[in-house]
């Protein structure tokens, strides 16, 4: 109710605000081209800083990463609620490019969710009554950490995390490993206002859009379609 009262009164409309929160196509469409590529840099940089924060809880923590179990000094707190921030900024993310046509981002560039870490107790018992490892972790264990994607020194994208997920069993979206689109997507029109609003507000995207051949005024081929501007 409240977001068709800012549609009946969208000149008044503050939509570059709501764009942060709510990423349909509808409410992109009320954006510039440069807001565009500013939000989608925005967010890149938001899931770039705790992907970071992670990977320095990461190794100033012994996490067991094949069971994520409790040891003795880890700060599971912090972790846990880091790596719950991360799986909620990454599937905003992910949502952005999906309702900005943007969908082929993804198969060069792409992250798995963060596990939480779990009392020892709890998984001693899981495993006592014939429980088996939890699939979420065996994807986990077989993925690329995010900070290490952020770094240059993994790849990762969509289809791998698919992938992984059905090699275990489990299927992609439903368990939250793709985020599932939540929106129309729009068609996409690359222009060279939106790859200019990346570049001012995420360095590591505008490269991410350079190896997709983002060049002004040459030929872009996305998907077999063949687009200049």
């Amino acid at each position: 109710m409240l977001f068709k009262r800012c549609v009946h009164n969208s000149e008044s409309t503050n939509w570059w605000a709501i764009s942060h929160i709510y990423t349909s196509d509808e409410t992109l469409s009320y954006l510039t081209e440069e807001q565009k590529g500013l939000l989608l840099g925005k967010w890149t940089s938001v899931i770039q800083e705790i992907a970071e924060f992670l990977g320095d809880l990461w190794k100033n923590n012994d996490i067991n990463r094949k069971t994520m179990t409790v040891r003795r000094g880890n700060d599971s707190s912090t972790w846990n609620n880091t790596a719950g921030a991360w799986n909620k900024a990454r599937d905003s993310w992910m949502n952005l490019i999906y309702s900005l046509g943007m969908e082929f981002i993804l198969d060069d560039l792409c992250f798995g969710k963060a596990m939480r870490l779990m009392a020892a107790d709890v998984v001693a018992w899981h495993y006592t009554t014939g429980g088996k490892i939890d699939p979420d972790t065996e994807v986990w264990n077989k993925l690329p950490l995010p900070w290490e994607v952020f770094e240059g020194k993994a790849f990762c994208n969509k289809k791998l995390i698919a992938d992984i997920c059905r090699e275990v069993g489990t299927d992609p979206e439903k368990s939250g490993w793709i985020a599932p689109r939540m929106h129309t997507v729009a068609k996409f029109k690359p222009t060279p206002e939106l790859v200019h609003g990346v570049m001012v507000s995420n360095p590591f995207m505008a490269k991410i859009l350079k190896k997709i051949n983002f060049s002004r005024g040459k030929l872009i081929i996305i998907k077999d379609r063949l687009i200049q501007w």
